[in-house]
Order: structure tokens, then C-alpha cells, then sequence
């Protein structure tokens, strides 16, 4: 109902930036990319990159996360090169103009488990590890960004079948969890899934 509302007052009486539009497109996409019609996401998506496609420090978060959920698209409909490019094209942009929100954390650890699934283990133990320093500069070694991505880097561990280094990294992703988190919170019970 929310997107045909703002639909309505955008088109039917001109109100509203590319930047309003954009943001219409993507919550359009997602609601596709939820009903699981993956191509029709992605099609809405890059309609929606249209009205940011002149990054600038002014729409430089809005377009990483058109690019992020394009990529996430892409990776649903099985369509790996398009999904890289798209996430990759992402970080850059965060990259480029220094971005931080916590939307940054869920990109990266998408992109993370892109390049797990895409089989580049080594490209992904990187960029788990340049992410972990990031979030020790910026935040704290004991918050939960910094707990999932040290669960991120034990199931990394863990494909790779080396099996004390992942539950090292589990045991301290539990141990910051737990310092933060209710005991019965859903995150401390997947942290060994």
C-alpha cells in the first residue's frame, strides 16, 4: 500500500526527485524479488540505477544500494557474473566516497558470501578480514557487526575444512554476541548454524 501511495503522489502529481523515483523503483523490485520473480526485480532495478546513474557524493549511498540489491537479484536468479559486477560496482562506489551505514555491513557480508558460493575463498577471506578492520577503526572489536562478520569468517573456515580456525572464530563471535544479545535472541542460536 506504502508503494502505491508514494507511486500515486509521484506520477500522478509530479512530486518527487530521481532520488524519490529511484527509491520507488527499488521498494518495487524487492517486493518482486520477495514473490520470487527474479527477472522482473531485476528489469524494475535497473530502471530504478537510471535516476542515480550520475553517482555523486549527494546519491553515492542510494546508488551502492540499488547496485547491492541488483546484485542480490542477479544471485537469485542464478545469473553469477551479473550479480559480481553488480556488487562489486557497489563496493566501489562505497569505497570511492567512504561510506558507512550499517547497510555497508550488510553489503559486505553479502558479498562475502557471494564470493563463498562463487567458490573464490581466498578473495572472500579478504575481504571478511579488510571488513573485520574496518568495523575494529570504526565501531568496536565487541559489536555485533564485528561478531557476525567473525561467524561469517568461521563458516568461511569451516568450508574450508579447517575446522579448529572456524571454531575459534565461532567461539569468539559467540562470545561477543553474548555479551550483547538476550541469551535466547535468534542470532546466538544461529551463530553455529
Amino acid at each position: 500500500e506504502i508503494v502505491q501511495e508514494m507511486d500515486y503522489w509521484i506520477r500522478e502529481n509530479g512530486i518527487g526527485t530521481d532520488k524519490d523515483i529511484a527509491l520507488l523503483l527499488d521498494y518495487r523490485a524487492s517486493l518482486c524479488y520477495m514473490g520470487k520473480q527474479y527477472k522482473k526485480a531485476i528489469k524494475i532495478q535497473k530502471k530504478a540505477l537510471k535516476y542515480a546513474a550520475s553517482v555523486d557524493a549527494r546519491n553515492a549511498h542510494l546508488a551502492s544500494n540499488l547496485y547491492a540489491n541488483l546484485g542480490s537479484y542477479y544471485l537469485a536468479d542464478k545469473q553469477m557474473k551479473e550479480a559480481k559486477e553488480s556488487m562489486e560496482q557497489a563496493v566501489a562506489i562505497v569505497k570511492k566516497y567512504r561510506i558507512y551505514s550499517h547497510d555497508l555491513i550488510m553489503l559486505i557480508r553479502n558479498y562475502g558470501a557471494f564470493l563463498q558460493m562463487s567458490g573464490d575463498l581466498k578473495a572472500a577471506g579478504k575481504h571478511y578480514q579488510a571488513a573485520l578492520k574496518m568495523i575494529a577503526g570504526s565501531q568496536s572489536r565487541k559489536s555485533s557487526d564485528y561478531g557476525l562478520l567473525l561467524a561469517d569468517m568461521g563458516s568461511l573456515y569451516g568450508q574450508c575444512g579447517k575446522l579448529v580456525e572456524a571454531e575459534k572464530y565461532y567461539l569468539q563471535a559467540e562470545k561477543i554476541m553474548g555479551m550483547i544479545l538476550p541469551p535466547d535472541h535468534v542470532q546466538l542460536k544461529g551463530v553455529y548454524s
